[in-house]
């Protein structure tokens, strides 16, 4: 026994010399390791592998082709062509105008509107001006009563 408790003595003094490079910390014993201490440290672990990249868009499907969905509906039809509507007709012939409306005009100076009364047919309006050298009745408006 006598010899024992110096052993336990000594290993003691070794092992705290030996504690001072080491900490324990939350149940974690941490180790001090580089310069000014007699601990190497080890080599740091390798990074991880980088993520892989991402793959490529799929193609676009093809005509025809619809992973299963159902078909496209048909095109609809073609719009009809419709016709080009008819030309107008011509007018109608312009009437003579009477003697009598040239003759309302002689004392009327010119662009004087006037309306000239064909009886039970309708009625003329139009303006006078000097034409020829006398003053006319220029048709601009035909009414027809029937």
């Amino acid at each position: 026994m006598k010899t024992t408790i110096p052993l336990i003595l000594l290993a003691l003094l070794c092992g705290s010399a030996s504690a001072q490079q080491a900490e324990t910390r939350n149940g974690h014993v941490w180790i001090k390791c580089g310069p000014g201490t007699k601990i190497k440290c080890p080599p740091p672990p390798t990074p991880p592998d980088p993520p892989a990249p991402p793959a490529p868009p799929a193609p676009p499907a093809l005509p025809g082709h619809h992973d299963g969905f159902a078909p496209p509906p048909p095109p609809p039809p073609a719009m009809p062509t419709i016709p080009a509507p008819p030309e107008p007709p011509e007018p109608p012939p312009m009437p003579k105008v009477p003697d009598q409306a040239h003759a309302a005009c002689a004392d009327k100076s010119s662009g004087t509107k006037m309306t000239w009364a064909l009886g039970e047919e309708g009625t003329m309006t139009g303006t006078c001006e000097r034409k020829a050298g006398r003053m006319q009745f220029v048709l601009e408006s035909l009414y027809k009563s029937r």
